[in-house]
């Protein structure tokens, strides 16, 4: 069986949803990174959404899933970017689209799952770092902020994976996956 270029893994609310333990949900999704990179493959993980912008949640539920969405989104962040994998955070590219426009959004059957146009914001917000995984970005996302973990870096992994959870568009890779995009680029 080949190898794919690129694997995209796209993360759902479960976990949160069923008040998973961090350390449960973030297991399965490590070694699958790591198991995919090791095949040769690029990885680039689309991070738990912001379960605060559901609309039927009241408050504090709604406080309590923005708070453990954006805890699960975090651990994703480092657990992949350890591996070697990519993550795009989908709290913050849709996550004030979600809030503002909850009826197009969301779908009409359980206002929890994305609907066919909330899908489509997904699919653009991941399309840029498949494509630069690929090794083919898009002159059009150029103003995309990508950043580059390495390891040894003055701040520590965890540092970068919550400043990115916080910056809109913000695409984090690991520095093994980005070393001959980069030399390539140069």
């Amino acid at each position: 069986m080949a190898t794919p270029d690129v694997v995209v893994i796209i993360i759902g609310a479960n976990d949160v949803m069923r008040l998973k333990r961090l350390s449960d949900a973030l297991w399965p999704l490590t070694v699958a990174v790591h198991d995919l990179r090791r095949a040769g493959a690029r990885v680039v993980v689309a991070t738990c959404p912001d379960l605060g912008t559901v609309q039927p949640f009241t408050q504090p539920l709604r406080f309590f899933a923005h708070w453990s969405s954006r805890l699960m989104a975090t651990g994703q962040a480092i657990v992949v970017l350890r591996a070697g994998g990519r993550t795009v955070s989908l709290a913050d590219t849709l996550g004030p689209l979600f809030r503002s426009e909850p009826a197009d959004m969301f779908s009409a059957w359980d206002h929890l799952h994305p609907s066919a146009l909330g899908y489509r914001a997904a699919a653009d917000a991941i399309l840029p770092s498949v494509c630069a995984a690929a090794g083919y970005p898009r002159p059009e996302d150029r103003h995309v902020p990508h950043r580059v973990y390495r390891k040894g870096s003055h701040h520590p992994l965890a540092w970068w994976a919550f400043r990115a959870s916080r910056r809109v568009g913000a695409r984090l890779t690991a520095a093994e996956s980005e070393t001959a995009h980069e030399r390539a680029a140069a």
